[in-house]
């Protein structure tokens, strides 16, 4: 994708630790070269979530502080209304100092991407995760793991159609008909992974939603497209409704980015 701007914003209370952020995102980008990719960065700061709220911007990438001060809206909050309220879903980063921060995010109903404990370490993750959510958001999109008996090996997400578990190895399908074993868990994998793009439909399988066509009656199988012959991939049937939901969404935000 040519000339593309990625929009960043930082929802934090206190005005150093925001520019900091700010900071160390901006270092990131100088060291990975992005505009050797014809990549730049608009990044602008928010210090109440007010502000966010009320801003007209759409993001591509939001970092959200949880505590924002008292009698202020909380991050939470403010991430939940961005779940519900964007036309388009940005990835959102929760900046916390709780330990266990999935499982209070769960408890608030937020959809967040990734979760960044504040102190120690956090500026070597702001960089890893931002630069990852940046390369979701761009048509760079790439894994590199570790294969069975090949070393290392790249792949892009796109040409990935799911990923199966088979006793102690998992294997990754590709577009091309190929099929590569490694020592990931899907566990190992799912984090490595988007997980706007690639769902955990079964104890069993991860699958692209990018390649999906529909729905088996019995809701049991979901349909894969293939070069050849469709595929039919297990799925758990509890999980059905969370899944048909997590792919309209992911076909919606699609069609907005124009993709």
């Amino acid at each position: 994708m040519v000339g593309k701007k990625i929009k960043i914003a930082i929802c934090e209370d206190e005005k150093a630790q925001a520019m900091e952020f700010k900071r160390i995102i901006e270092e990131m980008a100088l060291k990975v070269d992005l505009k050797n990719e014809n990549i730049s960065l608009l990044i602008n700061i928010y210090h109440t979530g007010e502000d966010l709220k009320n801003s007209s911007n759409e993001y591509d990438i939001i970092l959200q502080d949880v505590d924002l001060g008292e009698d202020r809206i909380n991050g939470y909050d403010v991430a939940k209304w961005i779940n519900i309220h964007c036309e388009i879903e940005p990835f959102i980063i929760i900046l916390t100092g709780l330990e266990d921060q999935a499982e209070a995010s769960n408890e608030f109903g937020v959809k967040a991407s990734g979760f960044i404990k504040k102190g120690t370490g956090a500026s070597a993750k702001i960089k890893e995760t931002v630069l990852k959510f940046i390369k979701l958001s761009i048509d760079v999109k790439g894994i590199t793991v570790k294969v069975v008996k090949k070393g290392e090996m790249s792949f892009q997400y796109n040409s990935i159609r799911f990923i199966s578990k088979d006793g102690n190895e998992t294997y990754v399908h590709l577009t091309d008909g190929t099929s590569h074993p490694t020592h990931l868990t899907l566990t190992e994998w799912k984090k490595q992974l988007c997980d706007k793009q690639f769902y955990l439909v079964h104890k069993s399988n991860i699958v692209n939603l990018d390649f999906i066509i529909e729905f088996s009656d019995e809701k049991d199988q979901v349909i894969l497209r293939n070069q050849k012959l469709n595929e039919e991939i297990k799925i758990a049937k509890e999980k059905y409704k969370k899944i048909t939901y997590a792919w309209m969404i992911y076909r919606k935000n699609k069609i907005k980015r124009g993709l």
